[in-house]
């Protein structure tokens, strides 16, 4: 889709002109990308010379900040009236004390956003409005810097990453990070379940890998503030693209029903009745904070580390949908009637309460009509479910058969907040540890937080006895051996 096209369409259209008149956003100053080279080889060089200063800046010389002010103003408006039309927003207040600390923190700040959609981006932009700052710089790579989407997204002045990079690359991309931290630049860190490549395809909340661009930018500043950002979708933009990926992805975007029809509407410029088709296509959308909390240069700074908060805070905050809850509810039935899924629902429901009060110490994050009306949590979840064909209506509409499996356990992960290791390979688990179990997990966990060639190395102590591991998890360390070190 060229801007241009979609401007005047959007510029036809009533309902867009008057959003565009009242909507505002503080354009940021021009990026000195070449100071911001320089800068990175320098922070590089003091902070982890490595005797490869031509290779380095070679490699400084292919990154940079995708900004265009003549046309920013006007793309952010776009988008941000799309997604407004796409989505209806079910978020939660923001907490004061949270929007208080980001504004009140004097160094750089991470946004670091559990990944689901590509729709994640324009949402972040919505969230930092909110708080009141301005919109961070975004971190982008692989199929999305480049075609259509990438066109949308240079609004949001996106660092474009290769989804493979070799060793200098990599470096340079850190430091690259770490002078736009000391520049005063916010960034927005999407996680992924491994090195800058895509989502995880089948739903699961596993450990994301951070970049190692967020411990340079504390070892250059002394400090950063890491915001998680949980954001849950009713229905997965890109859902049937994630578990299927035979086109990208708009052809898997839309309801069947209303992909066959749009692009002829847009072939037409019919704008109207374009957008009205695509009035709350998606559904609802939730994006809620969880709590920010700082780095510091001491012995406390590890990847792994920054990691386990960071997706903890996601899991804890992650709204749970109808259409999630559903999926989860109904996995393993050949036959599902409105009428008799009440009791697994209820039965679900009750498993996550229980997992989250002995996990998280908290409510699940239910979405309010599961609290307030189980019949309409069943009607939502199975509509959502039958248009995005995860399941199918009988000829009779007596009940419903599962459709597209992959789709369906992709929902069902959606409401599961237990957070799985990055590789199943790269994980070892200690179950029911005695004293000397103990001592050799907690030796090999602290080995694998040191050292930055096991970050993506993951221990899970397992233990029957439910007493130890409340302790274990309230008190952060054994009640009985080395009382004196903490658990990571």
């Amino acid at each position: 889709m060229k801007q241009t096209r979609a401007w005047k369409l959007l510029d036809s259209y009533v309902g867009y002109k008057q959003f565009e008149k009242y909507f505002s956003d503080d354009l940021p100053a021009p990026i000195d990308v070449e100071g911001l080279r320089a800068k990175a080889l320098k922070l590089a060089q003091e902070h982890e010379p490595k005797g490869d200063y031509r290779e380095l800046i070679k490699a400084l010389s292919d990154l940079d900040v995708a900004y265009d002010p003549v046309t920013l103003g006007r793309v952010s408006a776009m988008l941000t009236f799309l997604t407004r039309t796409m989505f209806r927003d079910v978020s939660g207040a923001l907490p004061e004390t949270y929007r208080t600390r980001i504004k009140a923190f004097k160094g750089p700040k991470f946004f670091f956003v559990g990944h689901a959609s590509y729709f994640d981006y324009a949402h972040t932009a919505e969230l930092t409005r909110k708080i009141g700052e301005r919109i961070p710089i975004m971190h982008v790579c692989g199929s999305i810097t480049t075609g259509w989407v990438a066109k949308w997204l240079k609004a949001f002045r996106c660092v474009e990453v290769p989804k493979n990079l070799a060793p200098v690359q990599h470096r340079a991309y850190s430091w690259f990070t770490a002078s736009l931290a000391d520049s005063g630049e916010s960034q927005a860190i999407f996680s992924r379940t491994s090195r800058y490549t895509v989502r995880s395809r089948d739903g699961i909340l596993r450990e994301p890998y951070v970049p190692h661009g967020v411990i340079a930018a504390v070892k250059s500043t002394g400090r950063a503030l890491v915001i998680p950002v949980a954001i849950s979708y009713s229905c997965i933009p890109e859902d049937a693209y994630l578990t299927a990926p035979r086109f990208f992805p708009i052809l898997s975007m839309l309801p069947l029903r209303k992909s066959l029809g749009l692009p002829i509407l847009f072939l037409l410029g019919k704008t109207e009745k374009l957008l009205r088709g695509l009035d709350l296509v998606f559904g609802e959308v939730a994006v809620n904070l969880g709590e920010p909390f700082e780095l510091a240069d001491d012995n406390s700074l590890s990847m792994q580390r920054i990691s386990h908060k960071a997706i903890e805070e996601i899991a804890r905050n992650k709204l749970i949908h109808p259409s999630q809850l559903m999926a989860k509810a109904i996995i393993g039935l050949d036959k599902i009637r409105p009428k008799t899924i009440r009791q697994r629902l209820e039965q679900e429901i009750e498993n996550i309460q229980a997992f989250f009060e002995k996990r998280y110490r908290k409510e699940p994050p239910f979405h309010p009509i599961v609290t307030a009306d189980l019949d309409e949590t069943i009607r939502r979840g199975l509509s959502t479910l039958n248009v995005r064909s995860a399941v199918r209506k009988s000829p009779l509409r007596r009940y419903y058969t599962p459709g597209n499996l992959p789709l369906l356990n992709f929902y069902a992960y959606h409401a599961d907040r237990r957070i799985y290791p990055l590789r199943g390979r790269n994980t070892l688990t200690v179950v029911n540890a005695g004293v000397w179990g103990y001592t050799l997990a907690l030796h090999i966990g602290k080995n694998l937080l040191k050292k930055e060639d096991l970050s993506e190395h993951s221990l899970i102590l397992y233990d029957s006895r439910e007493d130890l591991i409340e302790r274990l998890t309230v008190e952060g360390h054994h009640p009985w051996h080395f009382k004196e070190v903490a658990l990571p």
